[in-house]
C-alpha cells in the first residue's frame, strides 16, 4: 500500500513531501522529497495612497502646509516588505520614494512627486473704501474741513491675507496718507496709500 502526504499546501521555501510503502509483510518505508517553492520577485503595487489621495501617474498634490506625507503603499505579494522615504514635506515640489522588496530580495523604487502647494501670494483687495468713497492705490478723497478720523473698509481677496491700515486718524487740515498694508498667506506684503485731503477752513 502506498500513501503520500505533503504535497498540498506548499508554502514559499522547502516542503517535505513523504511516500509511505507499507509491504503485505507490514514493513513500511518512508520516501521524502523536499520540494522548493521558488520565493517571489513580485514587486507590483496594488494600491498606492498619499494623505488619503489616490497616487495617480506618479504625482500627488497637496494643500498648503501640509507637512508630513502618510503613505500607504499595498503589495500585491503579501510576503514583500515595503520601506517609505522622504515622508518630510516641503512648500513646492517633494519627492517621496516608497521601496518594495520582493521575497527574493529583488526590489522596486516608486518615486512620488509630492506637490505641496505654495501658500497664497495674493495681495489683491476686494473692497477698498475711505470715507465711504471707493479707492485705489494712490488715489485721493476730500473732505470737510475739521475733519479727525475717516472710516476704512479693506477686505482682502483673499481670506488668508491679513489687512491693517493707518493714517485714519487725527487728521489735519490739508494732506493726509492713510496706509493700508496687506500681508498675504506667504508673508508677501502690498502697501495701498492714498491721500485724504481734508478743506481749510473758510
Amino acid at each position: 500500500v502506498v500513501t503520500f502526504a505533503g504535497n498540498t499546501a506548499l508554502r514559499t521555501g522547502s516542503n517535505t513531501v513523504s511516500v509511505t510503502v507499507t509491504a503485505a509483510s507490514g514493513v513500511k518505508k518512508v520516501y521524502s522529497v523536499s520540494v522548493v517553492v521558488a520565493k517571489s520577485s513580485n514587486t507590483d503595487l496594488s494600491a498606492l495612497f498619499v494623505n488619503g489621495l489616490s497616487v495617480s501617474g506618479g504625482a500627488v498634490t497637496l494643500p498648503p502646509r501640509t507637512s508630513l506625507a502618510v503613505v500607504k503603499a499595498v503589495p500585491v505579494d503579501p510576503e514583500a516588505t515595503v520601506l517609505v522615504s522622504g515622508t518630510s514635506l516641503v512648500s513646492g515640489l517633494n519627492t517621496v520614494n516608497v521601496t518594495v522588496t520582493a521575497p527574493d530580495g529583488s526590489s522596486r523604487v516608486y518615486p512620488v512627486a509630492v506637490t505641496v502647494t505654495p501658500l497664497s501670494s495674493n495681495t489683491s483687495l476686494s473692497v477698498f473704501t475711505v470715507a465711504g468713497q471707493s479707492v485705489v492705490d494712490g488715489g485721493t478723497v476730500n473732505v470737510a474741513n475739521r475733519t479727525v478720523s475717516v472710516p476704512v473698509v479693506a477686505v482682502a481677496a483673499d481670506a488668508e491675507a491679513v489687512v491693517t491700515f493707518a493714517g485714519n486718524t487725527a487728521l489735519r487740515t490739508g494732506s493726509n496718507t492713510v496706509s493700508v498694508t496687506v500681508t498675504a498667506a506667504s508673508g508677501v506684503k502690498k502697501v495701498y496709500s492714498v491721500s485724504v485731503v481734508v478743506a481749510k477752513s473758510s
